[in-house]
C-alpha cells in the first residue's frame, strides 16, 4: 500500500479537483454517475464526501475518514506500506 503519510495528501487534492470538474461539467458528472452506482455501496458515504461546494479542507478529512478505517484494516491483514523515492 502506498504509505499513507506520503500519499495521501498528494492523492486528496486531485480527488477535490476531479469532485469539482464534475459538479463543473455535466460529461463529468454523468461518468460519475456510472461510476458511483458501481463503487459507493451506502449512499450516506457518497453524500457525505461529495456533497455540493464542500471546501478542500473538509474535503479531505471527509475522504480520510473514510479511506484510513480501510486502510488500517489493510495493514491489521499484513500488507505492506511503500513509497517511491
Amino acid at each position: 500500500m502506498p504509505d499513507w503519510n506520503t500519499y495521501f495528501k498528494r492523492r486528496a487534492m486531485p480527488e477535490h479537483q476531479s469532485y469539482r470538474m464534475m459538479r463543473e461539467y455535466d460529461v463529468v458528472h454523468k461518468e460519475f454517475e456510472k461510476c458511483a452506482k458501481k463503487h459507493f455501496n451506502d449512499d450516506r458515504l457518497r453524500y457525505r464526501i461529495y456533497e455540493s461546494d464542500i471546501e478542500y479542507e473538509r474535503f479531505e478529512k471527509e475522504l480520510e475518514a473514510v479511506i484510513l478505517p480501510v486502510y488500517k484494516s489493510a495493514q491489521n491483514c499484513g500488507f505492506r506500506e511503500w513509497k517511491y523515492i
